[in-house]
């Protein structure tokens, strides 16, 4: 029901903000001096929290909220002045940074698979997949445009990584590289 920021010298808590809900699968980001933590199933939803507290700093560090959409597993992205979060329903959400108001919101075709798995960016672009083994190419900015989908042959769970040129992917039955042939 709370994130908490701890010294890794000492294990002593620095600071705390309370946030209801339940516990959260994703790991807290952050940018733009803040950092961005959720409350899962429940709760205050998406919080931007001022990092320079001490104690519980529910009051007064929490620069905005934000409710609508967001991930219950999945972690959020820091692409230039804007967050890119992709709750379990597959709705895309592009979020200010600045005042924490929705831009825009785009739903991905998945027909009731669920989005655990982290989304990942690179190159100008937001990497999702479902637990359907359906993977979706999005520009990672604020028009969250669909550039492509696929489908591999099993679903998955597991979050994507990016290594050189590539994407790597688990299914439940398979590990693959992604990239561009050459």
């Amino acid at each position: 029901k709370a994130t908490a920021a701890y010294d890794p010298r000492t294990g002593n808590e620095i600071w705390r903000v309370v946030h209801g809900g339940m516990n959260s699968p994703y790991r807290p980001v952050v940018g733009h001096g803040l950092v961005f933590t959720a409350s899962s199933d429940g709760g205050d939803g998406l919080l931007a929290v001022r990092p320079d507290g001490t104690g519980n700093v529910t009051k007064d560090h929490v620069a905005w909220k934000f409710k609508a959409g967001v991930p219950n597993r999945s972690s959020f992205l820091v692409v230039g002045d804007d967050l890119l979060l992709v709750n379990s329903g597959g709705i895309a959400t592009c979020v200010g940074i600045a005042d924490g108001k929705e831009k825009n919101k785009v739903r991905l075709e998945s027909r009731g698979a669920n989005f655990w798995a982290s989304p990942i960016v690179a190159e100008g672009r937001m990497y999702a997949f479902d637990d359907a083994g359906n993977g979706f190419v999005l520009s990672a900015d604020e028009k969250l445009s669909v550039i492509a989908a696929n489908k591999l042959d099993a679903g998955g769970r597991a979050s994507p990584a990016a290594a050189g040129h590539a994407i790597y992917h688990r299914t439940f039955t398979h590990l693959y590289r992604i990239e561009e042939a050459k």
